[in-house]
């Protein structure tokens, strides 16, 4: 994962977005040209007793990703929950499909949500195959420290 793609898409963010959500639209399925996204969480707090919840932290930052749900947890002042959407095609390799970041700005560097629309695992996607991973990374107020990445198939 490139950290950098944070900071540019934080930048056009907060260039473009007067409402708190921010996007390249997103790729629809005759689309298979990778797209950003950028969204702003809302609060909200994860359920980690009755849902299956993948995270990653680094100073300042926690991220998760719900896959009941599709959900991007972020926690951290100024954090955000950088990922990328990998989609196999019909012979099987894998293929970048979207990228973004869902944005923690609430105060006190609470938990926040991006609601996203991930294709399942076992759907068939854009690229005419199955298969569906969120690759995920925290980021906190420091960005040359990025946390460490997960890699989660979107099996719910």
């Amino acid at each position: 994962m490139r950290p950098v793609r944070h900071a540019a898409i934080a930048v056009a963010a907060l260039t473009l977005s007067g409402s708190g959500i921010i996007a390249a639209t997103p790729a629809s399925a005759g689309d298979v040209s990778p797209s950003a996204v950028a969204k702003f969480a809302v609060a909200g707090t994860p359920d980690f007793v009755h849902n299956i919840i993948y995270c990653v932290s680094t100073t300042g930052a926690r991220a998760c990703f719900q896959p009941y749900g599709d959900k991007l947890w972020v926690k951290g002042r100024a954090a955000s929950a950088d990922w990328e959407n990998h989609l196999r095609d019909r012979t099987g390799a894998w293929k970048e499909y979207r990228t973004g970041a869902c944005l923690n700005h609430l105060r006190g560097g609470r938990w926040g949500y991006c609601q996203m629309d991930f294709y399942e695992d076992t759907s068939k996607n854009a690229f005419g195959g199955k298969g569906s991973g969120i690759r995920l990374q925290a980021v906190g107020t420091d960005p040359r420290h990025p946390s460490s990445q997960i890699w989660v198939r979107n099996n719910r």
